[in-house]
């Protein structure tokens, strides 16, 4: 019984840190791009005013 219950506490835990990681990947990603785009806009309208 107790073995059953640590083995299935295991896996929901790599389930849980699998998710976070990938949710924090996702975050990261979306940051960069954020990142990136508003560097672009503004490399833009330093061409735009020249």
């Amino acid at each position: 019984m107790s073995i059953i219950n640590v083995k299935t506490s295991e896996i929901l835990d790599a389930y849980v840190m699998k998710a976070y990681i990938s949710r924090e990947l996702v975050y990261k990603k979306s940051y960069f791009k954020t990142i990136f785009f508003i560097n672009v806009k503004f490399l833009l309208i330093k061409q735009i005013r020249k």
